[in-house]
């Protein structure tokens, strides 16, 4: 999820926009199924199904990359504090939206810890790493061994209070490996197939652009969206 950060200046890295702009439809694509199959309006085993789980590993990893790598083209000198904090603010409220939507929603499956959660975390942690490209390479690699040790259980540390947690949430990203993308994404904004935005010799369609300067936005209102057409047409078949 999404991060609106793709440029410098005015310029904006074509790159980063289609690989965000990619994570954003595959996510519509995902979760659109998965409200059909929630309302019986389809059957298909999402999440669980053969191929399903990999998708959505695509789209998170695709979203915390660009991520990583936009703070790093955002902020390509000194960071902007302001800036920066009302990013950080923006998601924050963002987080906490989700959150209190899910509670009153689906108080048994809440999300406390979903992408835009993790995001905020991630951003706050990585900022400072922006331009050290061989420090967050030797970061990713540490903590995705750290996850391959299964040394932390899936939802630490939310372990410790999983008695005020629900057992099962609708969105949640674990700390390892996840946390190791943001800084693969750093490492690749300093190298030549970012810093180079090859994509800038196409004409993309500018539909990708604003998919990925509102994937925010984009994120916070699609569910509402899906879930109201899905209600509505099932309401309609049972009339």
């Amino acid at each position: 999820m999404p991060v609106k950060i793709a440029s410098t200046g005015s310029y904006r890295n074509a790159t980063i926009d289609l690989l965000r702009a990619s994570a954003v439809v595959l996510m519509l694509i995902f979760h659109f199924i998965y409200d059909l199959n929630f309302f019986s309006l389809a059957n298909i085993d999402i999440p669980s199904g053969a191929g399903w789980r990999e998708l959505r590993a695509v789209i998170v990893s695709l979203f915390l990359i660009t991520m990583g790598a936009s703070l790093k083209l955002a902020y390509p000198k000194e960071l902007d504090r302001r800036s920066f904090l009302v990013r950080m603010f923006t998601l924050a409220s963002s987080a906490l939206l989700v959150s209190l939507a899910s509670y009153i929603f689906i108080k048994e499956h809440w999300i406390f810890f979903g992408i835009i959660h993790f995001i905020l975390l991630a951003s706050l942690l990585a900022i400072s790493f922006r331009h050290s490209a061989k420090i967050s390479l030797s970061i990713a690699i540490t903590l995705l061994g750290i996850d391959q040790l299964n040394i932390f259980p899936s939802r630490w540390p939310f372990d410790y209070i999983g008695n005020w947690l629900p057992i099962k949430t609708n969105d949640f990203v674990a700390i390892f490996p996840w946390l190791a993308f943001p800084f693969l994404g750093i490492w690749l904004a300093h190298k030549e197939v970012i810093i180079n935005d090859p994509c800038r010799f196409f004409r993309l369609p500018k539909l990708i652009n604003w998919i990925s300067r509102h994937s925010l936005i984009i994120y916070l209102l699609h569910q509402p969206i899906f879930l109201s057409l899905c209600f509505g047409y099932k309401q309609y078949l049972t009339y």
